[in-house]
């Protein structure tokens, strides 16, 4: 069981990691690589922590949502991110079919898998038809691959913290 006390606390932690991992880590992959993969490790690996750490309907949604405002005050142009805040919802839609458990059994890590990488996936469509204004073959065949890749990153980083941050805080899975 998770205390309301440590719910509140991991949103409030995970919507400013959220923002500075979209503020400087997702840039530089494209400053070195020219690709989004960061920017998605940066938005899905706070998603899957507090997801599966909270495991309360809305907690993705919340940390996504709070930390595109505290990113729009420290990068103010940066209105591609809401591509990311509505890739939340499908996120949480998924997650919330196993309870937001992505640990443990084989179903609950492969619901998670899912859920990142759709996610990205409709991130990476959306921002390159509205906020990039490219066409819909390109987003679809192109864009939205790239975001892909970069949730299966988030997943290799996100779904190791989160069952180390499990036991550590002796949540059960």
């Amino acid at each position: 069981m998770v205390s309301r006390t440590l719910r509140v606390s991991i949103v409030a932690v995970s919507s400013p990691l959220w923002a500075l991992l979209n503020a400087y880590v997702g840039p530089l992959g494209f400053q070195l690589f020219n690709l989004p993969i960061l920017c998605d490790l940066s938005s899905y690996l706070p998603l899957i922590v507090a997801s599966g750490l909270a495991r309360i309907p809305g907690t993705a949604i919340s940390v996504s949502l709070v930390g595109s405002l505290i990113l729009l005050l420290l990068r103010p142009g940066a209105f591609h991110i809401f591509g990311f805040v509505a890739s939340s919802i499908l996120f949480e839609v998924l997650a919330f079919t196993v309870r937001y458990r992505f640990t443990g059994r084989f179903l609950n890590i492969t619901v998670a898998c899912i859920a990142t990488i759709a996610s990205a996936y409709l991130a990476g469509v959306l921002i390159g038809i509205v906020f990039m204004g490219r066409s819909l073959e390109w987003a679809l065949g192109y864009w939205g691959p790239l975001h892909a890749s970069g949730g299966i990153l988030a997943l290799v980083v996100g779904l190791p913290t989160l069952k180390i941050l499990e036991k550590a805080l002796r949540i059960e899975t």
